[in-house]
């Protein structure tokens, strides 16, 4: 399955792209500053979309050390990512 990463992916635009994808079969690293609507997000899209993978991670992307704790965390899986968002 294609892997995505979507920042932001709490509410509106990476809300929407996190559905999309997920409907399309991607597995996704899902990053935004909201913890409980990330993890509110991540359990409805699972609930729809049981043949996925949906990872979470909170981070402030705005953080100077952010981009860092997000490279780390998404080469953690050893998958390539096909779509970053």
């Amino acid at each position: 399955m294609p892997l995505a990463i979507i920042t932001g992916a709490s509410r509106g635009i990476g809300a929407a792209y996190a559905r999309e994808l997920a409907m399309r079969g991607y597995d996704l690293l899902l990053v935004a500053r909201d913890t409980n609507r990330l993890n509110q997000l991540a359990a409805a899209l699972q609930k729809h979309n049981t043949n996925i993978t949906i990872e979470r991670q909170n981070l402030d992307l705005a953080n100077p050390h952010a981009a860092k704790m997000l490279y780390e965390w998404a080469t953690s899986f050893n998958r390539p990512v096909d779509l970053v968002i």
